[in-house]
């Protein structure tokens, strides 16, 4: 545990002790004057008796160092949970007040730890319960939730909570909707969430054999049991059934047994606490730590497609209006597609131009003083062969000096046109940060 507050550190010990969960250190940072949150992380991951780390911290004072801490803890299958307030004005002031932390830009902290696959969590009851979580399974694979639970109350709710925080529930494969129907009566409904009704009376088997089907599913990717307790037996019939499924899961099981803060039977609660299986009384809070996890999941998987490269570089002007044609050599410079097309600085080049990329082309006037384009006639569309070609730079430029008399062009840019597709418009920023 990593924290730049000491009362925040000691409550997330608090919070993994109350689940059996063996803490090997924790760390208050206070104002890093000397030692960061990232130092620490990157001391911590290389610990092999360490399986995860939970992190809070109001900033970050060195990013590139701590999205490299976040890579190689990503390497090693230790995953980082972090908790960063800052996102509205007011919580940023606070963290000025609390540590003397200068808050960035929190969208762009958010996307950049994401893309390294770091868990971020948004209160503390998700740091607490996704930490746990993933300490007990800390690659959890890529896919959605499959649900099973006693209570048709429940599965009703799930499909509106799941919605809500962004938890998908996976449409069940043939085969395993197969397999599930065998285990109940005929007249019980079979889908996800899969309500076993009061099967689990005659047959208390049903709460681990169900949980196995569910984990077979190749679409589901965190399992999720949310069970009315029953008496004491009953519970205890629960835990032997699904317990030993749970120990050779290699994707998440998550177990809520409903009541809120109802006594359970100490020996049930034994079990499941010395099984190290994540548990909890809310079924809501456990689906927003879920949502979570399978974000988690998707982002891990998504950095294992990534082809590595070298560091691409690219000449860029100090400050103001970059023309067009210079921004497309950028883009270029980086790797990035563009149409095939050149500057043409008369009409006979851009015939020539048009000739070698291939009709039709598009033709836009080119001056960095020409920020809107087409509100000047700077942009002709499908241009389809020689002669239209000509009299659009003809029409082009008597257009461009009605409307900006003296402005002197750079010439016209060529490109062929582009196939109907997605538009979109990309910005970007550097943050000081």
């Amino acid at each position: 545990i990593v924290a730049q507050s000491g009362a925040t550190a000691a409550n997330i010990r608090f919070a993994m002790h109350s689940r059996e969960i063996a803490v090997s250190y924790v760390i208050a940072t206070g104002n890093e004057a000397v030692i960061a949150a990232e130092d620490l992380v990157g001391w911590l991951i290389e610990d092999k008796d360490n399986a995860a780390v939970a992190v809070y911290v109001e900033q970050v004072k060195n990013p590139q160092k701590f999205l490299t801490v976040a890579r190689r803890a990503r390497e090693l299958g230790k995953p980082i949970v972090m908790l960063h307030p800052g996102s509205s004005e007011r919580g940023k002031q606070a963290a000025q007040s609390h540590t003397g932390a200068l808050a960035g830009d929190h969208a762009l902290m958010q996307t950049a730890v994401r893309n390294e696959a770091v868990a971020l969590v948004e209160t503390t009851d998700e740091l607490f319960d996704v930490t746990a979580i993933l300490a007990r399974y800390p690659s959890p694979p890529p896919g959605e939730a499959g649900i099973v639970t006693n209570s048709g109350a429940i599965r009703g709710l799930c499909f509106d909570f799941c919605e809500r925080v962004g938890l998908p529930i996976a449409t069940l494969s043939d085969e395993v909707h197969a397999e599930l129907a065998t285990q109940v009566p005929p007249y019980v409904h079979v889908d996800n969430p899969f309500d076993i009704g009061t099967t689990g009376f005659s047959n208390p088997g049903i709460f681990g054999t169900s949980t196995t089907s569910m984990l077979k599913d190749p679409g589901v990717g965190i399992v999720f049991l949310s069970h009315a307790g029953g008496s004491p037996p009953m519970q205890i019939k629960k835990s032997d059934a699904i317990i030993p499924v749970a120990a050779t899961a290699t994707k998440p099981v998550i177990l809520n047994i409903v009541g809120d803060d109802y006594p359970l039977d100490p020996t049930f609660m034994k079990a499941v606490r010395d099984s190290g299986i994540p548990f909890f009384r809310s079924p809501e809070r456990a689906m927003r730590a879920m949502a979570v996890v399978m974000n988690y999941a998707a982002a891990l998987a998504a950095t294992k497609d990534r082809a590595p490269e070298g560091e691409r570089i690219a000449k860029l002007p100090p400050s103001g209006l970059v023309v067009e044609y210079e921004g497309k050599r950028i883009l270029t410079d980086l790797g990035i597609h563009i149409p095939k097309g050149a500057l043409a600085k008369s009409a006979d080049e851009a015939a020539t131009i048009a000739a070698d990329v291939g009709y039709p082309v598009v033709m836009k006037a080119q001056a960095a003083e020409l920020a809107h384009k087409s509100d000047v006639g700077g942009v002709i569309v499908n241009i389809t062969d020689e002669p239209a070609l000509r009299a659009a730079h003809e029409k082009m430029y008597a257009s461009i000096a009605r409307h900006k008399p003296g402005l002197k062009l750079d010439g016209v840019l060529i490109e062929g046109m582009a196939r109907q597709g997605l538009e979109m418009v990309v910005g970007a920023k550097r943050d000081p940060q």
